[in-house]
């Protein structure tokens, strides 16, 4: 984009399709093509302001397309991906410049074909999809199996523009619309003629498509089709769009497809169970694969088109698609990690930036524009990954401060502790980074304290993280180094010959640490794949435990955050201090109450697991001498590593972000 800014390979993408293909292909699927939908252009409420957009993370993941009401394919059997655009009018160019040919959008993104995303091309190119696979010869397996010849690819070249045909909502009325296989798909040579009927009735639109005559080539053998299914109704105005999947390059986990998908969404539900076939994969007919599952950071359901052209429903898949995709985000290419890496070091050098000029007698908010400049300014993320939290004094006990109803506009105090939890996000993929500081630049005894608590329970985990440790122990080990700090300081009293350790099993941390350790960060800041029915372990019911955004046996090249926390919560300490509860004892109400006010302490790095430890992302100062030294406008980054078991592996590197200048 500019100077010090990160060139993002189109190769990122293509090897995240791959991924996605190997992935459906070790779960048998074949004759399928997945279909994906981008974000959707939209204005402010009834007005024509429009936000600046951010494509839909799915979408970005295989395509990594920047533009609004765009859809994508990738076969699965080959590996060939397809991008669908707006047909754009002549007006556009006036207005937000010029138009790219499609080849050009072909090259930009690495993609196999490119057509306009329009009614007619989409159902066109589906048709003959389905008409491809149907009219393959069938190889006859030992045991009496019935196979289907893979699809040659699609021709790479161009295609022409497809000629527009105005749609008739009056009276009903039959089209032909004559098209040949190998023109969209490189298919065999097979000739095919739809009729389309369309009817309105009561305002509704229903479309009918009468199954296609296929001549075959000479020699070939077809195998018989069940009739299709009944017309279904399409809704006035809406459209459709569809993305299919890619081929692999050397992922080898097998991974299992689940038969049902779970979700709150009983009307969804409902309709699942009333049509089984376009919810099941069968690698004996052609297969659109759509996603549809249940996101478990936000509990919202990621919902299919709602809408199909009738002849193509039986041939519709809504339950293997989403658990496997879910899952390829979870553990990252070295692409992805790289790119992860660069905008976590520059969120870091923001951070810093921010440090320096946050002082008494300023305002929270100054500090949230400030970040924003450096990041956008000096490095080009133009984006932020999240709400920015700038909190101070009281304030930092509040989880998401930073919202609408509380938008960083507090008086920075003398004497008071700064909480910045900010990350930038620079082609899709985000950071999370949460620095504490004084504010007048020198940490008082008890902030110094439980700042000190904190940083040992960061030290702790990253100590522990490796293929094969569970998360949950993960948060315990956080929640057990708080609590020594509490002990320390009199808010926690050990009795009745209990153990720290038997303090975290009975909750206790979750008083003073009520959220959960990390989560997982890559596309989104709350990255998917956190809880997946019969992949993962379950979300536990218990106080901290349940607010885990995963449960996750960790990975290699897994990428997730470290964020323990201590925070003095007025309403959660006055409850563990009621008098019928089993807390009670374990807590000293009068030195408890000289923390009211305190706020809290907060430290988040981005990590990768590696394949024998980690690799902390996050360059930011953390020890107390750090902070105090770029507080008092000491260089960074720093000559020395003085906490190497943070494991900040690129510290004290010359930075390709900032060559020789200092943040």
């Amino acid at each position: 984009m500019g100077m010090n800014t990160y060139q993002v390979p189109p190769e990122l993408y293509a090897v995240n399709r791959a991924k996605l293909v190997d992935r459906l292909k070790k779960s048998q699927v074949k004759s399928a093509v997945v279909y994906l939908e981008g974000g959707q252009s939209a204005t402010r409420y009834d007005s024509d302001h429009e936000p600046v957009f951010r494509q839909e993370s799915y979408f970005h993941y295989c395509f990594g397309v920047r533009d609004p009401d765009c859809a994508g394919l990738i076969h699965v059997d080959t590996g060939k991906s397809v991008l669908f655009v707006p047909k754009l009018p002549k007006e556009y160019a006036t207005i937000m410049g010029r138009i790219p040919p499609l080849q050009e959008i072909q090259s930009r993104y690495g993609v196999d074909l490119v057509l306009y995303n329009c009614d007619v091309d989409r159902e066109e190119y589906f048709a003959n999809f389905v008409e491809s696979v149907e009219s393959l010869p069938i190889a006859i397996g030992t045991e009496g199996d019935a196979e289907r010849t893979p699809i040659p690819p699609p021709s790479s070249s161009p295609p022409p523009t497809p000629p527009t045909t105005p749609t008739s909502t009056a009276t009903p009325t039959e089209t032909p619309s004559p098209t040949k296989t190998k023109d969209r798909l490189g298919s065999p040579n097979t000739k095919t003629k739809t009729r389309t009927k369309t009817t309105t009735v009561g305002g509704t639109k229903k479309r009918t498509q009468t199954k296609p005559k296929t001549r075959a080539k000479t020699g070939q053998k077809l195998k018989s089709k069940p009739k299709p299914k009944p017309t279904i109704v399409v809704e006035p105005n809406e459209e459709i769009e569809i993305v299919s999947v890619t081929s692999g390059d050397g992922y080898s986990e097998e991974l299992k497809v689940n038969g049902t998908n779970d979700t709150n969404d009983n009307s969804s539900k409902d309709t699942n169970e009333s049509n089984e076939e376009t919810n099941s994969h069968d690698a004996n007919k052609p297969t659109i694969l759509l996603m549809k599952g249940k996101n478990s950071d936000s509990n919202k359901i990621y919902n299919p088109p709602t809408t199909f052209p009738s002849s193509l429903v039986p041939h519709v898949d809504t339950t293997t698609l989403f658990p496997i995709f879910a899952e390829c985000r979870v553990v990252k290419s070295h692409h992805e990690l790289s790119l992860l890496r660069h905008v976590t070091e520059l969120t870091s050098l923001a951070h810093v930036h921010t440090m320096r000029q946050t002082n008494p007698n300023t305002y929270e908010y100054q500090a949230e524009a400030t970040f924003r400049y450096v990041a956008y300014y000096h490095f080009g993320a133009r984006l932020a990954g999240y709400t920015s939290i700038c909190a101070c004094g009281p304030s930092a006990a509040v989880l998401h401060y930073g919202h609408a109803g509380a938008p960083n506009d507090g008086l920075i105090r003398e004497g008071s502790l700064c909480l910045h939890d900010m990350g930038a996000e620079y082609f899709g993929y985000g950071s999370d980074v949460t620095c504490t500081f004084p504010a007048g630049g020198v940490f008082d005894a008890r902030q110094r304290e439980v700042y000190e608590g904190v940083l040992n329970a960061q030290r702790v985990v990253i100590g522990m993280m490796k293929p094969g440790v569970a998360w949950t122990d993960c948060h315990k080990a956080a929640e057990g180094e708080v609590l020594k700090k509490l002990i320390e300081l009199g808010l926690v009293v050990l009795t009745n010959g209990k153990s720290v350790e038997d303090l975290v099993e009975m909750r206790l941390g979750a008083v003073f640490m009520p959220h959960g350790l990390g989560h997982l960060i890559g596309v989104d800041t709350h990255d998917v794949g956190g809880y997946l029915e019969g992949r993962t372990p379950e979300r536990s019911e218990l106080p901290g435990l349940k607010s885990l955004r995963t449960a996750r046996i960790l990975e290699k090249d897994m990428t997730i955050t470290v964020e323990p926390g201590c925070y003095f919560i007025k309403h959660l300490m006055d409850e563990a201090l009621r008098y019928d509860s089993p807390l009670k004892e374990y807590l000293n109400e009068e030195i408890m109450k000289q923390y009211h006010g305190f706020g809290g302490v907060r430290l988040e790095d981005v990590v990768a697991v590696t394949e024998d430890g980690c690799d902390n992302y996050t360059i930011c100062p953390r020890t107390i001498e750090e902070v105090e030294h770029v507080k008092a406008g000491g260089k960074w980054p720093p000559v020395k590593d003085a906490a190497q078991e943070l494991k900040r592996s690129r510290l004290c590197e010359a930075s390709p972000l900032t060559g020789s200048e200092e943040f």
